[in-house]
């Protein structure tokens, strides 16, 4: 009798449909988490430009308006150049609920604007989500309460 080596045809076979099944399986998930955090990083930003609002708000008695996507404004000292994926940020009154402010985080690579929401009177409770994804033709993604 030979003393037989290796692995047959067939056993690599199945190990390669293992593998396949497995990537297949787990890619979907992959996506999913990595803009999750891609997400995470968006609010991230437009959460520093809220408080940055807030603080110019405090301090002069009115909003600040950055009607056009910038990449830094040196008024809210709030810069979007650091980021990896978030490289725009505009803020003003909001077009999509009234008596708002929005701070928008523009992601060119992924498609994608996150939106956060503030009153402008501060006594006024929120009746609108507090975040909003949309995709850049104005489509939501997902909104949060």
């Amino acid at each position: 009798m030979k003393n037989k080596k290796g692995f047959t045809l067939v056993e690599l076979i199945v190990v390669i449909v293992i593998v396949g099944i497995l990537t297949i399986v787990s890619l979907p998930i992959y996506r999913g988490y990595t803009l999750k955090s891609k997400i995470t990083e968006g609010r991230a930003l437009a959460a520093s430009i809220i408080t940055a609002q807030r603080v110019y708000y405090a301090e002069n008695n009115t909003w600040y308006d950055i009607s056009s996507w910038v990449d830094e404004d040196q008024i809210l000292t709030v810069d979007a150049r650091q980021n990896n994926y978030f490289k725009k940020i505009r803020s003003g009154v909001s077009s999509y609920y009234p008596n708002t402010i929005s701070a928008e985080a523009l992601s060119e690579n992924e498609n994608l604007i996150v939106h956060q929401f503030w009153p402008l009177d501060m006594s006024q409770s929120a009746t609108y989500p507090k975040w909003l994804i949309t995709d850049s033709g104005g489509t939501v993604v997902s909104e949060e309460w």
